[in-house]
């Protein structure tokens, strides 16, 4: 795992996010989580973290790392909705395959892991099921309306998806020919009152 975090909000986020991935890999309590925040931050942020969390009881220290991070790791306030708005615009070409699944995904754990250091609600499942949907090729959206499928996790529309694209990559192999000419349109007329209500 890195120990330099120079970068923007999204590199706090990813470290956030490894450096608890890797405490329950490695089953630290408390007090390992300190000693090794301490190792991996570097000498401002890691000033900043010991003032914030400086405690002799577990439970209590536990808590405190939590919000420790989230006061050493300079995040913007606003930045929760700087993310939830790139969720709103991530797109999916028809030339990327996996990748805007794995785009997607990066941004809804940053959102989560900010969200739960700042203490507050991460973004619902069916919203971000929606904006998943929102991001894909148009006549993919249509095709899942009308499917009359209803998926409420994003885990469940990436199956339905990821199906309906190597549908069409079967069919461009097979001499389907004209499959993604003039098809890379999205459902960009939505209005900023739509944006608030898928959020």
């Amino acid at each position: 795992m890195p120990n330099s975090i120079d970068g923007g909000p999204k590199d706090v986020l990813e470290f956030v996010y490894h450096f608890k991935q890797l405490a329950n890999l490695k089953y630290w309590n408390a007090k390992d989580k300190f000693l090794n925040a301490t190792i991996l931050l570097e000498i401002d942020l890691l000033e900043a973290f010991e003032d914030a969390a400086f405690s002799d009881d577990d439970v209590h220290m536990d808590e405190k790392l939590t919000r420790a991070h989230y006061k050493a790791l300079i995040v913007p306030v606003d930045y929760s909705e700087k993310l939830q708005e790139e969720l709103w615009e991530i797109h999916k070409p028809r030339s990327e395959s996996l990748e805007y699944g794995k785009r997607f995904r990066v941004l809804v754990r940053m959102e989560h892991t900010l969200a739960q250091l700042s203490e507050n609600s991460p973004m619902c499942e069916d919203a971000l099921g929606q904006l998943y949907n929102r991001g894909l090729p148009y006549e993919w959206q249509n095709k899942y309306a009308a499917s009359g499928h209803v998926y409420s996790t994003v885990a469940a529309h990436v199956p339905f998806f990821e199906r309906i694209e190597q549908g069409e990559q079967r069919l461009q192999r097979s001499g389907g020919g004209n499959l993604g000419r003039g098809c890379s349109s999205y459902n960009s007329s939505a209005s900023t009152s739509n944006k608030s209500a898928a959020l």
